[in-house]
């Protein structure tokens, strides 16, 4: 019996190993390819109009959470739990989010104009909020794959959808372009993928429709929507406050900053999705082994997101040329200041995985609101002096505050003090590479040569980062591949 239990577990540890595996290689091919896109769009609209597809983009994925409202976690949760019930809950979600789509299409149509928008935003907005809808779709589709642990359907969809769109877009750019042909790029690439999805999950799940679940499923689903609603809110709220109070110029310039910093952020996510089962397990059944790893969570993406910022501050306005051109070069100046809030925003998803895996929902949901909160009130106060860099300071601000508020609670799983020392001395010590690099040159690329090696070097003069730790690590992974306990 203990020799099956170590094959299926061993067996188990592998497919999730290679689930990891796929959805980071389909991550990874789409933010590249949805990175091509937006350099392609923003060089041949320009900084005004591109500024306009930003701002429906980040109204409509704020939007998509009335939409989406969690119905894809309770899917995978209860779907995990019991699969007999995949076929009534994708059915119905199906239907839900089908009806709430029209709700808030038609609200919005009617509030965009009240808000002060113009035509082109509202036209604009009356194609592509289709994309947004059916993105919400494919959520209910991919949830489905995830609670069979059949991830490696979800990174092959999760590649060809934006493959389809930098296709459909490339294709959208011969000749005169216009915003509503990008639109229907965008929609008609989706639509066409989704197509595909659909039939085969639908083929094979035979989803059934039973409206009246829906009590149910919205009290098993609000807390996963207004958490998602929170976290997107807290990546658009600046685009959407510098097209109400600044300029579309200035919204445009800022999303394209903001572009490098969500692809680098991306990074944090799929980390998340690979770690968090095993934080889960041994917060439940090995309390030792938790704390050792919460260590190694918290640190590693704390000098993850130190390394990015380090690398996205020092080549700015390389990047910022090189990928959208010579327009966006002012869009430097605010990659610059959301750098450290990327290195933020790295060790913020490490303690957030933590309370996570300690049940401390409330504390981590509450954090990210008075954080989006504080950014909104700092965006309406900053934008109309500083522009882009007062949007930028907002969010930095805003994530600041998050960190406050997570580390307040009175019942943290781990010392306060340990915390912030994993979180808060890589970024500090990248802080010090940058600072010593910069009177060293101006040179972005030979900064980039000299701070990196010098922040190497910090981590391992300091302790912060252990040889031996390592070693350890690599030595664990095989004793905790034939572990008996269940995951």
């Amino acid at each position: 019996m203990l020799a099956q239990s170590a094959m299926l577990r061993g067996g188990l540890v592998r497919r999730l190993a290679l689930n990891a595996v796929a959805l980071a290689a389909g991550g990874v091919i789409a933010q590249l390819c949805f990175l091509a896109v937006e350099a392609l769009v923003a060089r041949r609209l320009g900084r005004a109009d591109y500024g306009v597809t930003s701002t429906v983009y980040a109204i409509s994925f704020t939007a998509l959470y009335f939409v989406e409202f969690g119905m894809g976690n309770k899917l995978v949760q209860d779907g995990a739990r019991d699969p007999r019930c995949i076929p009534v809950l994708l059915g119905t979600t199906f239907a839900l989010k089908l009806i709430l789509a029209g709700l808030v299409y038609a609200v919005l149509l009617l509030a965009l104009p009240a808000l002060g928008y113009g035509a082109k935003i509202v036209d604009y907005f009356a194609i592509f909020f289709a994309y947004a809808v059916l993105f919400a779709l494919q959520e209910s589709l991919a949830s489905v794959n995830s609670a069979r642990l059949q991830m490696h359907i979800n990174a092959a969809f999760q590649a060809a959808t934006p493959l389809a769109v930098l296709a459909f877009v490339a294709i959208a750019m011969v000749g005169d372009v216009s915003l509503s042909g990008i639109a229907w790029s965008y929609v008609l690439a989706c639509l066409l993928v989704s197509a595909v999805w659909t039939w085969k999950t639908f083929r094979a799940e035979r989803p059934r429709l039973e409206l009246a679940r829906t009590p149910e499923i919205i009290r098993g689903s609000w807390h996963y929507g207004l958490s998602g609603l929170l976290y997107q809110m807290s990546y658009r709220v600046e685009v959407i406050a510098l097209s109400l109070f600044g300029s579309m110029v200035e919204a445009g310039l800022f999303a394209a900053a903001d572009r490098l910093a969500d692809i680098a952020m991306k990074v944090s996510i799929l980390g998340s999705r690979v770690v968090s089962p095993v934080l889960f397990r041994q917060s439940r059944h090995d309390r030792e082994r938790y704390v050792r790893s919460c260590r190694m969570v918290v640190r590693g993406a704390s000098i993850l997101g130190a390394t990015g910022g380090l690398m996205l501050a020092g080549l700015a306005e390389p990047l910022m040329v090189g990928l959208f051109g010579a327009a966006f070069a002012q869009s430097a100046l605010a990659l610059s200041i959301l750098a450290p809030s990327i290195a933020l925003r790295f060790a913020t998803s490490g303690l957030r995985l933590v309370l996570t895996s300690s049940d401390l929902h409330g504390r981590r949901v509450g954090g990210l609101a008075v954080g989006v909160g504080a950014a909104a009130a700092l965006n309406l106060a900053l934008i109309p002096r500083f522009g882009i860099a007062g949007a930028a300071l907002a969010r930095l601000s805003g994530d600041f505050a998050q960190i406050a508020v997570l580390l307040a609670s009175p019942d943290l799983p781990l010392p306060r003090r340990l915390l912030l020392a994993w979180m808060g001395v890589p970024i500090v010590l990248a802080a010090v590479a940058h600072g010593g690099a910069s009177l060293l040159t101006h040179s972005p690329w030979l900064h980039l040569a000299i701070a990196l090696p010098l922040f190497t070097a910090l981590l391992l003069s300091t302790g912060t980062v252990r040889p031996s730790e390592l070693r350890a690590l690599l030595e664990r992974r095989n004793e905790d591949t034939s572990e008996h306990e269940p995951l």
